[in-house]
């Protein structure tokens, strides 16, 4: 159509390509996964030094939650237990001051089966 840019329409003289890894200059650099781990990812977050992210493990005898923290190139694994709680699935992880961090999922108990919203925070 005459006078529509081509590409994404984002902005004109946009082509629609891929992205390269080199948005605005700056580049992407790939961080290897903590050993023997295996699962999703599901959130990140930036911590001094690096980022702390939380996700979820299927392939042991029973799902669980995983998160790590990864600073100065290497991982540290999150404890995110729970007392209480038989499954617990975390779903984001948010950065605070003072070096602290929150998970946010659920999680059900003896008690309830049905998954309530839950939110662990502490020292990452």
């Amino acid at each position: 159509m005459p006078g529509t840019p081509s590409g994404s329409g984002d902005r004109p003289g946009s082509t629609g390509t891929a992205p390269t890894g080199r948005p605005h200059g700056r580049t992407w650099t790939t961080v290897p996964a903590p050993e023997g781990v295996a699962g999703k990812l599901w959130s990140v977050t930036a911590v001094p030094g690096g980022m702390a992210t939380v996700g979820w493990d299927p392939s042991g005898a029973q799902d669980r939650p995983i998160g790590f923290r990864y600073t100065h190139g290497r991982w540290q694994t999150l404890d995110l237990s729970v007392t209480g709680y038989e499954n617990v699935s975390y779903l984001a992880v948010v950065a605070a001051p003072g070096n602290r961090l929150t998970a946010l999922g659920a999680g059900n108990t003896p008690k309830s089966q049905d998954y309530q919203p839950l939110a662990l925070t502490g020292r990452g």
